[in-house]
This record gives C-alpha cells, sequence and structure tokens, in this order.
C-alpha cells in the first residue's frame, strides 16, 4: 500500500487483501504463485510498460482522513440507534 501510495509500480503474492487492492489498477500485478521466475516475469512486464501506475488513486480510499470519517459516521449511526 505505500509503494501504491507513492506512485510506484508494485508486483506482489497473492497474500491478505494484496489481490483486491491490485486487482484492475494499471502498473500493478499480483501473481498466482511465489516462484521467481512467475515474480521475475511480473517485473519485467510492469517495467516494460507505458501504462500509467495508478496506485495512488487505488489506496485514496484508505487514507487516515477517509478512514476516521468512516469510524465517525458509524458510530454516528450507533449512537443515533439506526
Amino acid at each position: 500500500k505505500e509503494a501504491m501510495a507513492a506512485g510506484m509500480a508494485v508486483v506482489a503474492v497473492d497474500v491478505g487483501d494484496t489481490r483486491d487492492r491490485l486487482e484492475g489498477v494499471s502498473g500493478c500485478r499480483v501473481t498466482d504463485d511465489d516462484r521467481p521466475e512467475t515474480i521475475g516475469a511480473a517485473i519485467a512486464e510492469v517495467l516494460l510498460s507505458d501504462e500509467p501506475r495508478e496506485g495512488r488513486r487505488a489506496v485514496e480510499p484508505l487514507r487516515l482522513e477517509a478512514v476516521a470519517a468512516r469510524i465517525i459516521g458509524i458510530y454516528e449511526q450507533a449512537l443515533r440507534g439506526s
């Protein structure tokens, strides 16, 4: 997530929420396995690509302010009893 926020290309193995975070984000790839040749091929593909790196857009909902606003909304909704 930090690399995406920095506008870097990202190649990652499918663990945790990686696939959900990177799916459809140009300049990012998720590999199906952790074999060096699979990861290496994905790295080469990203580095040779002309596609824009859209990681910043993809992690925008994770900004501290955005997360805090969602949490406050949940508390406000709970206090209203809805």
